[in-house]
This record gives structure tokens, sequence and C-alpha cells, in this order.
């Protein structure tokens, strides 16, 4: 039996005949007969005359004949939908039942109409089907599989979103893209196994090959870059920006990561930012830190976890802690010599600097400025020559010397004034 196409146009063997001719004849059972003057389609039954029309409510599945591989049911249900498609019928309409007919050779055209189904396969390889709650949508093999309860998630990928269980208002993109993330709310997932194990993960964004991949507990974080906080097993308001950022940021809180590999073993960084390629790469207990530059902190071994509010401030290339807390380091390669410092480009040093959580600008007792020492022993040591200069005259305090003077030999202050050397010493 041959394809039919309605609307208007003759069936290709079907008897054509007016209202006045086939209302005088029973037709066998099976034959298909068009009325010219209603253009509608009839079906014989051995018994009615003009036969009934088809789609008009008949019961008796008798009526059709098995074609092709379809059966009568089947047959007589398609017909039906397809005799809906004039517009008389407004809804969605249900493919379910249509089996295409053997031979056929071409795609179904649905014209304007809406297709409806509750899952599609292009190929033998990429399904698509939509979720438990019909708000999801799951393009790829095995993509949100075991997303049982899912809900307004959408899972594109071979096995993307696998074990997303009760997965809530989040989206899974790439192969094995949260692929745990059996409770992950508000969250999204783009890359090659991103967030992988991101099985809590709540209002987390995860960005490239490997991003998040155990994450399991990441809440309001985002990782962006090839394997970009890899171990973030806790990380909590945190961000990693850079191919292997804060790889092993695993309790990273409230903290930021910038730069390839920047905050690498950054383990328990807290409230502290990495700025930099190997910015702070090393620093695995570096609480409360702020390494800014390329290598800043590489291999610094402050502990500011130990003791719960120490910090650390590195700015510059190369620049680190060396190891001491409560300290500041600026310039290229410079690092502290002792806690409680700042060291501006080895020259210009502090100590007993202020070290509290309450704003105060005050002078601090006991602080001690160096020019030239790393330890100054006064308010003001200087280690070298000072020189003044005001207008004309022009002073160099040069330090303590050793003179012959009216025969006698001692220690005096030796003064220089516009090129002259004067010797003070004490009267008697």
């Amino acid at each position: 039996m041959g394809l039919f196409v309605l609307g208007g146009k003759t069936p290709a063997e079907a008897l054509n005949l007016t209202t006045a001719a086939r209302t005088a004849i029973v037709f066998p059972d099976g034959a298909l007969v068009y009325d010219v003057d209603l253009d509608t389609l009839y079906v014989g039954d051995g018994a009615t005359l003009g036969g009934i029309a088809v789609g008009g409510g008949t019961d008796d599945h008798t009526l059709l004949i098995n074609i092709g591989t379809n059966t009568h049911a089947q047959i007589d249900t398609a017909l039906t939908r397809l005799a809906n498609t004039s517009g008389t019928n407004t809804g969605d309409q249900d493919l379910a039942g249509l089996v295409p007919y053997t031979g056929a050779t071409g795609p179904v055209d649905l014209g304007a109409n809406i297709l409806t189904a509750e899952s599609l396969q292009v190929g033998t390889s990429f399904p698509i089907k939509t979720g438990p709650n019909n708000s999801e949508i799951w393009l790829g093999n095995d993509a949100g599989l075991g997303a049982t309860n899912a809900n307004d998630s959408n899972f594109f990928g071979n096995s993307a979103g696998f074990e997303a269980t009760d997965a809530q208002s989040s989206s899974f993109f790439g192969t094995n893209a949260g692929y745990n993330g059996t409770y992950a709310q508000s969250s999204n997932f783009f890359g090659n196994s991103a967030g992988y194990n991101g099985t809590y993960a709540q209002s987390s964004n995860f960005f490239g090959t490997n991003a998040g991949f155990e994450a399991t507990n990441a809440n309001d974080s985002n990782f962006f870059g090839n394997s970009a906080g890899y171990n973030g097993t806790d990380a909590q308001s945190s961000n990693f920006f850079g191919a292997n950022a804060g790889y092993n940021g695993a309790y990273a809180q409230s903290s930021n990561f910038f730069g390839n590999s920047a905050g690498y073993n950054g383990t328990d960084a807290n409230d502290s930012n990495f700025f930099g390629t190997n910015a702070g790469s090393g620093a695995s207990s570096a609480a409360n830190s702020i390494f800014i530059g390329s290598q800043s902190g590489a291999s610094d071994t402050v502990d500011n976890v130990t003791n719960a509010g120490d910090w650390s401030i590195a700015l510059g290339p190369y620049s680190g802690t060396g190891g001491f807390s409560n300290s500041m380091a600026f310039g290229r390669g410079v690092i502290n010599t002792a806690s409680g410092q700042f060291n501006f480009g080895n020259v210009l040093y502090g100590t007993g600097i202020y070290n509290s959580d309450t704003q105060d600008g005050a002078p601090i007792a006991g602080g001690k400025v160096g020019i030239g020492t790393g330890a100054p022993a006064a308010e003001l040591d200087v280690v070298g020559e000072i020189t003044t200069d005001a207008g004309t005259n022009k002073w160099k305090l040069k330090g303590l010397v050793t003179a012959t003077v009216a025969l006698d030999t001692t220690q005096h202050l030796e003064v220089e004034i516009n090129g002259v050397n004067y010797l003070l010493a004490l009267a008697v």
C-alpha cells in the first residue's frame, strides 16, 4: 500500500467518487475511497453504505487490514492524527504509535506542527530526552543517567551529570562534567570532567578541563581554567582563575587565586589573595596573606594557621615573607628577615609594626626604623653616613673617628660642613 498525502490532493490508490456515488455502494473491508465533494477519505467495512470516514471515531479496528509492518491499530491511530493536522485539533500531536512504513527512504515533514516527544535519538549514540519533571534536557550518551530527581537542570555530553541524582537548577556541559554532582544546586559545570566530584557544589561554577575536579563541598566559588582548584574540596566563597590555580586549595575560604599555578599548594589559604604566575604556589599555610607578582611567595613557608590572625604581605616579583608572619616585603626579590617587620627594597626596615584588627593611626610605642639594618636598636638606626642639605650649608655626619688633637688621642665626632671636616670632642 502506498503513502497517501492528505489536504486536498487525491490519494494515489484510493477510488475517487462523488458523494452521491459513494453513498450508494457498500465497499469491501479495507477498501479506500476518496470523496471528491467532501475532500474526505473513507474506508470500507463490508457493511456500511459509503464506508466510514477515516478519523470518524469508529471503535471497530477490524476495519483496517495490516499494511507493511504496521498493525491496523497503528494505522488507524496514525491516520486519525494525520487527519487532525488540518487545523481542527490545536493540541500537541503524540506520535508514539506511528511506525515508519516499510521502504521509507526520507524524513517525515511535520510542516508547521510542533513535535512533542519524551525522547529522541539522532544516529546510534546521540540520545535526546527530557528529564523526569519535563524541565530538563539531556543530550548525549548516558548524560544525566542517574539524575532521577533532577529539577530545572540540563545535561549535555557523554556521561555529563551521570550521578547528579538530586541536581537542582544546574547545568552540566562536557564529557563527565559534574559526573558525581549528586546534590549540586545552582551550579554550572563546563568542560571535560569539570567539577567531576562536585557532589555538594552550591552556587558554584566550574569552567575548563578538570576544573574543580575534587571540589566536593565547594560553595559560592568559581573555578576557571584547566585543573583550576582541582583539589578545592571545601572551597568556600573563593575564585580560582588560571591553569592549575589553587590546584591544592583544599580548604581555601574567601580566597582568590589568579594566574597560572597561583596558590598551587594553598591548602589552608583562608582570606588570602594570590595574583601572578606561581604566586603563593608553595604557601600551604598562608592564611590572611597577599602575594602579588610573578613567583611572589612561590616557595614561602610562612605559617599563619597555627596562630590564628597571623598575616603576611609580599608585593613584587619573587618577593616573599621569608617564613615570617605579620610581615610585609616590597620589591623584586625582597623577603623579610624577622616577624613583625616591613622591608622596602632591602633598604628601609621597620620593626614592632602595628598589628591589630582595630584601625588606629597613632604612632606605636616601641616601633623602630632602620636604614641599612634590618634590626634597628633605636627609633631611628642608621648604618652609614647621614647627610643634610639646608640651602648652601651641607652637613654630613660621618660617625666616630680616632684622631690626635693637642697631644690627646681620643675618639671624636667627625662632621663635614661644606666640604670642610670638623672634629667635635667633649669639653674638659
